[in-house]
């Protein structure tokens, strides 16, 4: 098949942008010289092996969503290399399938891959000194179509990250034309960075403020532009601020792209900053109550571990915006998210495009880098988690039916005997604004209603904050998990109250010490510190008030009762109500602009 043309499908990347190596190539101290773009220099024996997350070819995704025929390796050196290739098999482990040594141009052909391969590795051995000009997964078989990106970027705040990311983006611009525009859509301060303000003057760039409408608002205001740009793209690409990103990512994107044989929503994976291997989440499926079930959560993904997670493609809901590919037909046909400000417009969507035949797959080897989400914690954010959950029930009783009053309740109680009692007055409230007619609440705009959020707020107390050298004598608490069944959550809420007024007849104790937040099963009748951030540096006192869980209790039950009583009126009203709460009509007066 010399003589057959060859299309690129996957691009071997080497180490860069500061990220680990090991995620690029199993042993990166084999091949120091392979490193940033293409060439790359390896000497005599040093070895190249790509069994890894970032340069494997999965192949059982390509031939469950694309149309590609044989698949090659093609290499160009300027001195002689031997390469081995192997298919791995999610049993069997590696097996070699082809073997070839010499130099220049070659494109190792495979024609017939062994049944039930996973994933397509090899290994690359100088023989002597050499440069490797090109390397990366051909097939013979043209593309379907010439995918084109736009990419939305939603800030505020963050700059230094966005001008990281900006820059990455406007430098691989010029390695993939399918990269066409950028949207920086700015919700904060105006910038400041003069490198992040000399890329917002490209004329592929965009740069357009507006008020604070929250993660949500920024998005959709990239999707509007998007589609209903002059030359709009085939896709566009929703990105978070606050990511690392290894832009090659838009090029692995785009080739896939062009091979798909029917419309998908392509999500990027999320691996953390603070522990860059570690995997936070492939996509997320949701619970029957919309809680989110975070796929490969944790995994290391420099470890053969990781890399079985993708021996199949996971089957997702939805791919969380801080990395997602979505067909510019898709946002044309079944339109913009609905106001939530922030948290769960991702998901509504990824539950929008499941009901309209759309599926959204997580694309193994595609990832960026974001803040782990174990210390993001304020009742701001507890609010709209809540709230939105609600909502995402009603609009989509087919995908998963709503929190009933009963869990509601549960919830809530939990929380209590946390001694969390600023965050049962949240949850009160975003219960109580769930069931608003939403001709009501949604006629406010988004930033007017954030600011009352956060000015009502401002009137409950918080509870102490202490540095880790400063605060009071403690003893290290244990982790206990929280059993969520009606009988255990009615034992525990006795137990919690009773002991609670026992614990006034005894003495005093050191309140416990936990890492992450605990559960009320772990607390009992505690005070206890919970850490603040992955560093330790900060801890919150959460103190036990007789009088405030009293009267939340109380208030929880009033809550929780209206619920009952209303929240089948508010199904129906916003059932009817949900085509203007997302339509281009609505999103263009929330956003200031001319009606088309």
């Amino acid at each position: 098949m010399s003589n057959v043309e060859a299309y690129a499908i996957q691009n071997v990347i080497a180490p860069d942008f500061d990220r680990p190596p090991t995620l690029y190539l199993n042993e990166p101290d084999t091949a120091p010289g392979c490193r940033g773009d293409l060439p790359w220099t390896l000497k005599a024996n040093e070895l190249l092996s790509t069994d890894t997350y970032l340069n494997a070819l999965f192949t059982h995704v390509w031939g469950q969503h694309t149309s590609i025929g044989n698949i090659g390796l093609r290499v160009q050196s300027d001195a002689a290399v031997s390469i081995e290739i192997f298919a791995v098999h999610a049993e069997q482990g590696p097996v070699q399938i082809a073997r070839w040594s010499g130099s220049g141009q070659h494109i190792i052909w495979l024609n017939d891959l062994p049944e039930d391969t996973v994933r397509l590795t090899f290994t690359l051995k100088a023989d002597t000194k050499t440069r490797i000009s090109m390397l990366g997964w051909v097939t013979d078989t043209a593309p379907l179509r010439t995918a084109t990106l736009s990419i939305g970027l939603c800030t505020f705040n963050r700059e230094p990250f966005l001008a990281r990311t900006v820059e990455a983006l406007v430098q691989q611009r010029a390695k993939t034309p399918a990269i066409d525009r950028i949207w920086v859509i700015n919700q904060g301060a105006s910038f400041t960075d003069p490198d992040l303000l000399e890329n917002a003057n490209l004329d592929f760039v965009n740069v357009l403020e507006q008020p604070n409408l929250g993660g949500c608002g920024g998005f959709a205001r990239s999707m509007l532009e998007s589609i209903t740009a002059e030359n709009p793209t085939t896709h566009h690409v929703l990105m978070d601020d606050d990511i690392v990103l290894d832009p090659r990512m838009l090029d692995r994107i785009a080739l896939f792209l062009g091979y798909c044989h029917e419309a998908l929503a392509l999500g990027g994976q999320m691996l953390e900053i603070e522990t860059p291997t570690r995997l936070h989440e492939a996509g997320g499926r949701l619970h029957p109550l919309w809680f989110v079930e975070s796929l490969g959560h944790h995994l290391r993904m420099d470890t053969p571990q990781g890399l079985a997670f993708f021996n199949e493609t996971p089957l997702i809901d939805y791919n969380a915006w801080w990395f997602c590919t979505i067909p510019t037909d898709v946002i044309r046909a079944i339109g913009l998210p609905p106001r939530l400000f922030i948290r769960g417009d991702d998901i509504e969507y990824g539950s929008r495009m499941a009901a309209a035949g759309v599926k959204t797959i997580p694309l193994p080897g595609c990832v960026v880098w974001h803040e782990s989400f174990a210390y993001k914690q304020s009742d701001w954010l507890l609010y709209y988690d809540l709230r939105n959950r609600l909502l995402l029930g009603v609009l989509h009783p087919h995908t998963a039916a709503p929190p009933d009053t009963l869990y509601l309740l549960g919830y809530c109680l939990s929380v209590l005997l946390k001694h969390q009692y600023r965050s049962v007055e949240t949850l009160l409230k975003a219960i109580s604004d769930a069931i608003e007619d939403p001709r009501v609440s949604f006629a406010v705009d988004e930033t007017t209603r954030h600011q009352a959020l956060l000015s009502w707020l401002k009137g409950i107390p918080e509870p102490k904050v202490y540095a880790a050298e400063a605060m009071p004598e403690s003893e290290e608490g244990t982790l206990v998990p929280l059993d969520p069944s009606v009988l255990a959550m009615v034992k525990m809420s006795v137990k919690g109250f009773v002991t609670l007024h026992l614990s006034r007849l005894l003495p005093r104790r050191k309140p416990l010490r936990f890492q992450t937040m605990p559960q009320a099963t772990a607390v009992g009748a505690r005070d206890y510190l919970a850490c603040r951030n992955p560093d330790g540096t900060e801890f919150t006192l959460y103190q036990s008030n007789l009088f405030e869980l009293w009267r939340l209790f109380f208030k929880t039950l009033y809550v929780c009762l209206r619920h009952q009583l209303r929240h089948k009126e508010m199904t129906t009203t916003y059932a009817a109500q949900l085509e203007s709460l997302r339509s281009q009509e609505t999103w263009r007066k929330v956003f200031g602009i001319d009606q088309p």
